[in-house]
């Protein structure tokens, strides 16, 4: 039988169910964009390198802070220790799934976009190869840097060591993916301004605003599936196993936030992407306006 800490890492069907559509539904919001690059013969045209580095390396990020997470290591010790087992496994370990299932479909959208590479109309992109760079290092220091730390917290005794180890890199990885969340709308805007100034309508670039409609609402859901997950629990659900937290406190938000839930880098990420379609949206119709009427100039 499962320890009482364990059996609170444990979902109900429902839940799990819920949980499982949201990470499809995060899949999915990047099919639009990927199918815009391979149907087009200009693949990647008007769509900033920048952009998609920011995007893929913020995935990295949020994977690796979830993986480092201290709250949602139970769950995998558990696992590990065999007390979980069968769909009481699966449920607590969604978690891990969801951020993975993100992470995977950034890298197939950077994937396409470094095979069909299109340089029309872009300005101060970096090289594929530049890209692939920053990328692969990225994730390559990252990951296997989160997945060790995994293993150290979810052994039966852990050194102080291993604590501080776990928070520096904690601090250091969450603040990463926060940066580049928040910044990875900046390239797509500066490229649609440049597209403007120089009466290039944005519908000749290949972002998808289809595709970014989708992912702001995937991202915020994401943020609230796992905020929900990972939140604290009231002390009579815990037993007195953790410290009393009073619900909507400023604590409690840190938790959902930064520490538990880690919410705040998809909200980041959906807060971009929400600019970027705005931008993309007015910018859309300004151009298809200039269209309409150097037809009627020239007629």
């Amino acid at each position: 039988m499962a320890s009482r800490l364990c059996a609170l890492q444990v979902q109900d069907p429902r839940a799990t169910t819920f949980d499982l559509l949201i990470s499809l539904f995060v899949a999915a919001s990047y099919i639009p964009q990927v199918i815009r690059i391979v149907n087009d013969h200009r693949g990647s045209a008007g769509i900033s390198g920048w952009y998609i580095v920011l995007l893929t390396t913020s995935a990295s990020a949020h994977l690796a802070v979830r993986l480092n997470s201290l709250s949602s290591s139970v769950a995998w010790k558990c696992f590990r220790q065999g007390e979980l087992q069968g769909f009481d496994a699966f449920s607590s370990l969604v978690v891990y799934l969801q951020a993975s299932v993100q992470w995977v479909a950034a890298i197939i959208l950077f994937g396409v976009y470094a095979a069909l590479r299109n340089d029309t109309y872009q300005t101060g992109s970096p090289s594929t190869t530049a890209a692939l760079a920053i990328v692969v290092t990225h994730a390559a220091i990252l990951l296997p840097s989160a997945l060790y730390l995994l293993k150290q917290l979810t052994e039966d005794e852990y050194t102080i060591f291993t604590l501080l180890l776990h928070a520096s890199y904690a601090i250091l990885v969450q603040t990463t993916g926060l940066l580049t969340s928040l910044s990875a709308f900046i390239p797509p805007i500066k490229l649609m301004l440049a597209h403007s100034r120089d009466a290039v309508p944005v519908s000749q670039g290949n972002i998808s605003t289809l595709g970014l409609g989708l992912q702001v609402i995937a991202w915020i859901c994401l943020a609230c599936s796992q905020a929900v997950r990972m939140r604290p629990l009231p002390p009579h659900d815990t037993s007195g196993l953790f410290p009393p937290l009073t619900p909507w406190s400023v604590k409690w938000w840190f938790q959902i936030l930064f520490e538990r839930g880690q919410a705040a880098g998809w909200l980041a990420l959906a807060g971009s992407q929400l600019v970027v379609l705005c931008v993309a949206l007015r910018l859309g119709g300004l151009g298809d306006r200039q269209i309409q009427l150097k037809l009627l100039l020239s007629s």
